[in-house]
């Protein structure tokens, strides 16, 4: 309520994609007040661009990472399938993606870890999964991990709808989205995790 009476000169949006009513032209504000947004995948709306910086510009600069899109057509067992692209390609700390927690395949992320865990045990990986029961504390900690460059434990983080937006990985080498979708936006934030590349401040 207190807000509501308030006039403000500027408001700033952060990953303003996700406001339906900036591609509507519809935000709220004060007479005079300027809006300013931020998106890394911005949809199409009214408002101009005033500053672009493409990935083509992050990779230049030192930013962001090159990667590769690879499509994995898996005929039988999809946990060998996983394992076998995993250890073909040398990675050591991959995200995977899945659009549920629980199911009746092993493309869900309870599913999925169950089933795959003692192979990619057996090949030297710890399996962490983190989805909306994973508390704050639990996820800082994984990630914290994941990040540190002197742990030198190969891990694979298996998530559901929790790590597509907010949280850097410079360490990862591999990203695998387990489920489809058609959405440019989560697939352009899924890709983003494992984006940025890891700067040594020593």
């Amino acid at each position: 309520n207190t807000l509501k009476t308030q006039h403000f000169d500027l408001i700033i949006y952060d990953e303003s994609h996700r406001l339906q009513s900036v591609k509507d032209g519809k935000i709220k504000r004060n007479a005079g007040c300027r809006t300013l947004l931020f998106s890394a995948t911005p949809k199409e709306t009214i408002y101009p661009t005033i500053f672009s910086y493409n990935y083509s510009n992050g990779i230049r600069d030192g930013f962001l990472k090159p990667f590769q899109i690879n499509m994995m057509n898996v005929c039988t067992d999809v946990n060998i399938g996983v394992v076998r692209f995993i250890t073909e390609n040398g990675l050591n700390r991959i995200l995977t993606f899945h659009s549920k927690v629980n199911g009746k395949t092993h493309f869900e992320v309870n599913g999925y870890v169950r089933s795959s865990i003692s192979l990619l045990e057996s090949k030297g990986y710890t399996v962490y999964k983190i989805d909306g029961k994973t508390s704050e504390e639990q996820r800082k900690t994984i990630v914290a991990k994941f990040n540190d460059p002197g742990c030198a434990e190969k891990m694979i983080i298996s998530s559901c709808r929790v790590l597509t937006e907010g949280i850097d990985t410079k360490l990862c080498d591999g990203i695998l989205m387990l489920n489809t979708t058609k959405n440019y936006t989560i697939i352009a934030q899924i890709l983003g995790r494992g984006s940025r590349t890891f700067r040594d401040s020593n």
